[in-house]
This record gives structure tokens, C-alpha cells and sequence, in this order.
């Protein structure tokens, strides 16, 4: 089993490391909402927890900046946002930056893809069909909505006949809560979502499942995740390697321009 778990935490890592200059990109997003801040200079601070006994905490900022396009060749064109992700523990500094669209249907994360080949026989590759995205967020959310999340199918004639990894959210609860804005105090609805990843490396062999947890505050972002941290980076296409499978995130502060 522990032999399982280190290929499967290798495999969602190769696909979603950032290596941006190869993807094909899906079609531009449409009118921009802002249940889901996405100005420039946004910003958040978590306090970050690894582990469950013998616990190591840390500390995590993000910061939202402006849609560029530096490179008229780079494959990530102006439909995604960066976001710089900045982890601080025990000395140790990872930095990473992550992709993300908005449309009024929901939030995309691009997902490098490049590195599955290594893992493909070469007769097996055209049989692939693979996510370039995570679809984080189903707007409107709502309680007990369901939606696939990513997902990576073998497909025959066109049609799947084995999916060896796909994730899927689902919304469990809603609540308000009040937090405090530039010295106002605002009520926002706080979605708790729970989002599961399930790999099966042969049709017939065992499901893996891994799950994280987050909470989701309209017009703020997420203010909560817990759970396997490879599942939190498929959801957020982020390659951050954290000391522990198991990671506690809680937001402290934040800053919306």
C-alpha cells in the first residue's frame, strides 16, 4: 500500500507541475463575476499546519496579479490570472505560481499535462483524453451540488472505457459568517466542499481514494482547506511539496484592492 501511495502522489505531481509553454488552451472565458476576488493585489495569509502528530506549522501568502502575456509565444495567454503561492516553515521556503480563469460558471486552474508521457507507452498516448484544467468552483454553488472536478480517460472509438483518475467536488454545507473587511464587518455565505480524487492504475485493480476539504466564502475566496494536500494542488494546480501528506490551511487575514 505505501508503494501505491508514493507512485500515486508521483503521478499527480507530473501533472501538475508548471511548465507552461506546450498547452493547447480552451476557449475565452465570459463575463467575469466577483463571487471569486480576482483583482490585481489581492492578496491572503494562512497559518498552515503539516501532519497530525508530531504536527510542523508554517505560514502561507498568495498574491493575485493582472492577466499578461510577456511572451507572445508562451502558451498560458491572457485568459489566466498568476497567483504567486509563498510557504515558510522551519526554515525552508517553497515558491510556486499557479494559473486561474474566471468565468460566471465557475473557476478553472490550468494543468500542466506535459509530464503524463513519461508515464504513457507510446500506443497508449492517442488513447488519452486529459483534463488541461480543474474545474474548482460550480457557480452558482449550492447544497448537495455535485461536479466533475478533472478527470483523465482511455478512450476506444471515442468513447471511455477506463477513467484512471478523476476527481469530483461536492458542496455539503452552507453557512454565514462574519468576518471583517477595512475595518467593516461583512456576512458572507460559506460553502463547505469536499472534493475526492479517485486513482485506479488498471481496470481491474483497487481505487485509491484521497480527500480534502475546503471552505469557500463568497466575494472573499477560500478561507479553509483540510485533508491530503495532493488533492488541494490538483484542485489549485499548484506543484507545492509539502513535508506532509496531511494539511491543515486556515486564513488569517486578506486584502481585496
Amino acid at each position: 500500500m505505501k508503494k501505491n501511495l508514493c507512485l500515486i502522489t508521483f503521478v499527480i505531481m507530473i501533472l501538475i507541475s508548471v511548465s507552461c509553454s506546450e498547452k493547447k488552451l480552451p476557449t475565452s472565458p465570459v463575463m467575469e463575476i466577483e463571487t471569486f476576488p480576482s483583482v490585481a493585489g489581492t492578496s491572503y495569509i494562512y497559518v498552515l499546519t503539516f501532519g497530525q502528530s508530531n504536527s510542523i506549522t508554517g505560514m502561507k501568502k498568495s498574491i493575485i496579479f493582472s492577466k499578461v502575456n510577456n511572451n507572445p509565444n508562451d502558451g498560458l495567454v491572457s485568459i489566466y490570472q498568476p497567483q504567486l503561492d509563498s510557504v515558510i516553515y522551519q526554515g525552508n521556503t517553497l515558491v510556486d505560481t499557479s494559473y486561474f480563469r474566471k468565468t460566471s460558471s465557475g473557476v478553472f486552474y490550468f494543468i500542466d499535462t506535459t509530464g503524463i508521457s513519461q508515464l504513457v507507452p507510446d500506443t497508449l498516448r492517442s488513447l488519452l483524453a486529459v483534463d488541461t484544467e480543474s474545474r474548482a468552483l460550480f457557480f452558482p454553488l449550492s447544497i448537495n451540488q455535485t461536479w466533475p472536478v478533472y478527470q483523465i480517460d482511455i478512450k476506444i472509438g471515442g468513447l471511455p472505457i477506463f477513467s484512471p483518475l478523476k476527481a469530483y467536488g461536492k458542496v455539503l454545507e452552507s453557512n454565514k459568517v462574519e468576518f471583517v473587511l477595512r475595518n467593516s464587518k461583512i456576512i458572507s455565505d460559506v460553502f463547505k466542499i469536499e472534493y475526492n480524487l479517485e486513482i485506479q492504475l488498471s481496470p481491474e485493480g483497487q481505487v485509491e481514494k484521497q480527500t480534502a476539504i475546503a471552505y469557500f466564502a463568497v466575494g472573499i475566496g477560500f478561507i479553509k482547506w483540510e485533508g491530503n494536500s495532493s488533492v488541494a494542488n490538483l484542485v489549485r494546480g499548484s506543484s507545492l511539496v509539502y513535508p506532509n501528506d496531511n494539511v491543515l490551511e486556515e486564513l488569517t487575514s486578506y486584502n481585496i484592492p
